[in-house]
């Protein structure tokens, strides 16, 4: 009965191999714990407990060259305050590995972040520096407080 309904997934519903095993796992769990609770229901669990997880292949995960990175980097219209923002996050991105939660959490300043694990300490490249620092120059940072965004989806009321 369990192996129809994870084929019937598969083949009827259009689920993933991934998908089938989710809820392969899920009832791999609740068999567990059935075994542990009833005991006499210990033949039945380890039928259940015997069916495999089904294989799958993993795409392939592929890089980007240099080319491809100068050409997104080279990407946002820098005359704009917009493209100036997207192109200060991409080479941030870029340049530290952040991720984008990362990205949207950048404050204006910074706080000492002694003793607190939650703050990490990147290094960037020299070619972004500029960018950032014109970025948070004091005519944008004069009217934000310390906890104002560094990059929002709009240009600030100055």
């Amino acid at each position: 009965m369990i192996l129809d309904f994870l084929d019937h997934l598969e083949t009827e519903r259009g689920n993933s191999v991934r998908t089938r095993n989710a809820r392969w796992a899920a009832i791999h769990s609740f068999m567990r714990y059935a075994a542990v609770r009833d005991p006499a229901s210990l033949p039945i669990t380890q039928r259940v407990l015997a069916i495999p997880a089904k294989r799958f292949n993993r795409p392939v995960l592929g890089y980007l060259s240099r080319d491809q990175i100068a050409a997104i980097l080279g990407t946002p219209d820098e005359r704009t305050w917009n493209g100036r923002r997207d192109a200060v996050l991409l080479a941030t991105a870029y340049n530290t590995g952040a991720r984008v939660s990362e990205l949207t959490m950048l404050r204006v300043l910074t706080r000492s972040g002694i003793g607190d694990r939650r703050d990490r300490a990147v290094t960037v490249a020299t070619q972004a520096c500029p960018s950032l620092a014109a970025s948070t120059s004091p005519a944008h940072t004069e009217t934000l407080h310390s906890d104002a965004p560094a990059a929002v989806g709009h240009r600030p009321v100055l």
